[in-house]
């Protein structure tokens, strides 16, 4: 119950840190991504004329080039939904508080790498399929690979359940808590 109005408050908090958690999100995205590799070049800003929830626009351009291709995203899809689920499974787990804050800082580092990972995976793509942009060739075996990891990090909603069900695990639970919860869970 407490994992439920947690995490229903955070969905609802969108429409109250929706445009702070943007610019969090695009400052964050451009620092680690805005260089990519020697060629490439990645801004992250508003859209000008937001489509519904994609209110994130992604320049991917080569270095010194006039044009690049805009990548249209949600801020709230790609980072919000995983943090926010990830804060609620912990701010509902019975934990003393002082185990709960760790596990918030911990969750909060990881899941935010795996939203990297996720921007990640899309900038791979589009700088290796893109003509007017491609930075390099991939091969088949890597193209079939990088739309798999699309499909199932990026695109599936499911993943992202259960990439916070793992964090939440690992920061929450100690390995002789695991064990037993798996034992009781095997046993029924």
């Amino acid at each position: 119950l407490r994992v439920g109005v947690a995490y229903g408050l955070l969905t609802a908090a969108w429409f109250v840190v929706a445009s702070g958690y943007g610019v969090v999100f695009r400052s964050v995205s451009g620092a680690v991504f805005g260089s990519f590799g020697r060629e490439g070049v990645v801004r992250f800003q508003p859209h000008p004329r937001p489509e519904g929830e994609k209110e994130t626009a992604m320049v991917l351009s080569r270095r010194g080039a006039r044009r690049g291709v805009v990548v249209i995203l949600s801020s709230r899809y790609v980072g919000y939904s995983p943090a926010s689920l990830v804060v609620a499974l912990i701010l509902g787990t019975p934990l003393a508080w002082r185990r709960r804050v760790f596990a918030l800082c911990w969750g909060l580092v990881l899941v935010n790498l795996y939203v990297l990972l996720r921007v990640l995976i899309g900038l791979l793509i589009e700088f290796g399929t893109r003509e007017s942009i491609r930075l390099y060739e991939l091969s088949p075996f890597w193209h079939s690979m990088l739309d798999y990891a699309n499909e199932v990090f990026c695109l599936s909603v499911t993943a992202m359940y259960v990439v916070g069900i793992l964090i939440w695990m690992a920061v929450c639970f100690r390995r002789d808590e695991l064990k037993r919860i798996i034992e009781t869970v095997q046993s029924r």
